[in-house]
C-alpha cells in the first residue's frame, strides 16, 4: 500500500500518503530519509530555471500551458525583471528560503 517516490538523484523514498505529484519538489532529511518539506508544482509556485537561456532566474509560475501533443508543456514565469517562457523540464519548484535574498 506504500507509494515509492524516485528522486532526481536515484534515491527512493517510501510514503504512505498520496499527496505528491510528478514535478513537485520535496526536501529530504539526509539521516533518516524523511520528507521535511513539500512544494507543489502549480501556478503560483516559486521556481528557478535550471537550464536553457533563463537558467538561474527565479520567479513565480503564472501559467502552465499543457501541450496537446508529445511536445513539452510550456511554463510562463514572472520575475522581477519581466516574464519568460520555457519548457517545464527546465524549472524546479523552490522555497523562498533558497532565493538568496537577505530580506
Amino acid at each position: 500500500g506504500d507509494t515509492q517516490l524516485t528522486l532526481h538523484d536515484g534515491t527512493n523514498v517510501l510514503i504512505d500518503e498520496d499527496d505528491y505529484n510528478a514535478k513537485d519538489s520535496i526536501v529530504v532529511d539526509n539521516d533518516d530519509k524523511s520528507i521535511v518539506a513539500h512544494f507543489p508544482y502549480e501556478e503560483g509556485a516559486l521556481v528557478t530555471a535550471i537550464r536553457g537561456n533563463h537558467g538561474g532566474k527565479i520567479g513565480e509560475i503564472v501559467e502552465i500551458e499543457v501541450a496537446q501533443s508529445s511536445g513539452s508543456n510550456i511554463v510562463t514565469v514572472e520575475t522581477d525583471d519581466g516574464a519568460f517562457e520555457t519548457v517545464e523540464e527546465y524549472v524546479v519548484v523552490i522555497d523562498e528560503n533558497f532565493t538568496g535574498d537577505d530580506e
